[in-house]
């Protein structure tokens, strides 16, 4: 028997065809396998069925409701679902128990409370780009499809909250293909109107006209709750948003691997890769001419990419913020190898790094934003090589770190963000960041989370490590 679902719906007065015309006041699933479709009474309702093949959209599934047919082997079969839907979970037990017999038992077993509200969901990356952003929207907009949402990707970061929106609608067909891809389809921006770290890590707070105007945009549009994509800074202005009454989840972002809640961030796997690379290539020409090479490499006030990059790329010294270095100690380290027969050397420096009782290194110091750090790669270099009377060279990798495809851990890694963001928000825990810990993906609060940098452990086992395979710290 083919029937319209129109006159299923009509035929049942529990359920009101009036807030079948809006989808913010509904909600809606259609089974593929079986082509039933369910929906609830209100919004407020979490009576669906959970072994369900697949989920559709508000939108689609209200236009299915009003165009689409549906076959039937009998109109009982529609009412007997409905019938089991509408009863207690303890009278729907029962049934079941009892043999009923229901043709379409298979739909209904087992049994669970899924709530299937449509609902719009924003998504943004603020700050420095980095590999793996991709596999983040990816993630988000895979799992909120299919819980039947939609996504906005507003672009350039936080600027995109600004009256009237610059934004996107992000739908699986739109976001296929994204996850070999650097760099960010929404944008990104580390400034504008919402840069909330200043100078040497200070936080400024964001102006409450700004916040209005941002909240006032997303409310305007329709979306209920947005994922933050960023670094310590950006998170920082996330949290003002998040205390300013909007509801905000957090997605930790940074190559600098520098956030303590989390114990990995995705881009620092690929720019360790781009540092590993970058020392391969040096390390032929290197050994050519006799020279020793120093790398210059990012990680701010961490050095977790100069000792990992460093390590991988076989590095004879690696320099980081954490380890105020004598480079009389470095040079030693180059002496002792050329008496041994290696006439090359690489050395790693961490744009963050200083000597003993000496400062780092800016290249550019900013009041409405981050200072830039800089410059320490060619100071070592020149000083090098009047201690140890060798040619030397200095390499700065600067944004090549942030650059190209991410590895398969990061775009791994990214995704599962990218899910979990959206989990918190259908828990409407709020306020919390993505956080990888022990292989698992978990979630911390903002506000905790960008209390305390991730610094690496001078006595830590990874340093240890280092130092028993020959590498020097300059300590």
């Amino acid at each position: 028997m083919l029937l319209k679902a129109l006159v299923f719906a009509s035929a049942l007065p529990s359920l009101q065809l009036a807030g079948m015309m809006d989808a913010a006041e509904s909600s809606f699933v259609v089974d593929a396998e079986l082509g039933l479709v369910l929906l609830s009474k209100d919004s407020n309702s979490e009576r669906q069925v959970a072994s369900l093949t697949k989920v559709a959209t508000a939108v689609v599934a209200l236009k299915w409701l009003h165009v689409n047919e549906v076959s039937w082997d009998a109109e009982d079969r529609f009412r007997e679902t409905v019938l089991l839907l509408n009863s207690g979970w303890e009278e729907r037990s029962r049934l079941e128990s009892a043999g009923d017999p229901v043709t379409n038992r298979r739909l209904l077993s087992p049994a669970k409370y899924v709530s299937m509200r449509c609902m719009r969901i924003g998504l943004l990356n603020s700050g420095g780009d980095c590999p793996g952003l991709n596999a983040v929207t990816h993630g988000v907009v895979g799992a909120a499809t299919q819980l039947g949402w939609e996504v906005y990707g507003f672009k350039q970061g936080y600027e995109g909250l600004l009256s009237p929106g610059d934004y996107k609608v992000l739908q699986v067909e739109k976001t296929e293909g994204i996850l070999k891809v650097g760099g960010t389809i929404l944008g990104s921006s580390n400034k504008g109107h919402f840069v909330s770290k200043v100078g040497a890590g200070g936080v400024r707070a964001i102006p409450t006209k700004l916040m209005d105007e941002a909240v006032a945009t997303m409310k305007g549009l329709g979306v209920e709750a947005l994922i933050c994509v960023g670094g310590d800074g950006s998170l920082s202005t996330a949290q003002q948003l998040y205390e300013h009454g909007f509801p905000v989840v957090g997605v930790p972002k940074t190559i600098d691997n520098d956030l303590a809640a989390t114990a990995m961030t995705f881009g620092f796997d690929s720019a360790c890769h781009s540092v590993v690379d970058a020392l391969d290539r040096l390390q032929t020409t290197a050994e050519s001419h006799k020279r020793v090479m120093v790398l210059e490499v990012m990680g701010r006030h961490a050095g977790w990419i100069a000792l990992y990059g460093g390590m991988g790329g076989g590095a004879c010294s690696i320099l980081i913020p954490e380890i105020p270095f004598d480079l009389n100690n470095v040079a030693k380290t180059i002496r002792h190898r050329d008496k041994n027969g290696f006439y090359h050397s690489l050395v790693v420096v961490a744009e963050g790094a200083a000597p003993i009782g000496g400062t780092q290194l800016y290249e550019e110091t900013k009041e409405d934003g981050e200072s830039r750090l800089g410059g320490i790669g060619e100071q070592v270099a020149k000083q090098l090589s009047a201690l140890t009377g060798k040619e030397t060279r200095c390499t700065t990798l600067g944004h090549l770190q942030r650059g190209g495809s991410p590895t398969a851990l990061d775009r791994v890694l990214g995704t599962r963000f990218g899910v979990k963001a959206v989990k918190l928000i259908e828990e409407k825990r709020f306020g919390r960041m993505v956080s990888y810990q022990q292989y698992h993906v978990g979630s911390v609060s903002i506000k905790e989370a960008v209390r305390e940098l991730n610094l690496v452990d001078p006595e830590g086992e990874v340093v240890e490590a280092a130092k028993s395979v020959g590498i020097s710290f300059g300590d």
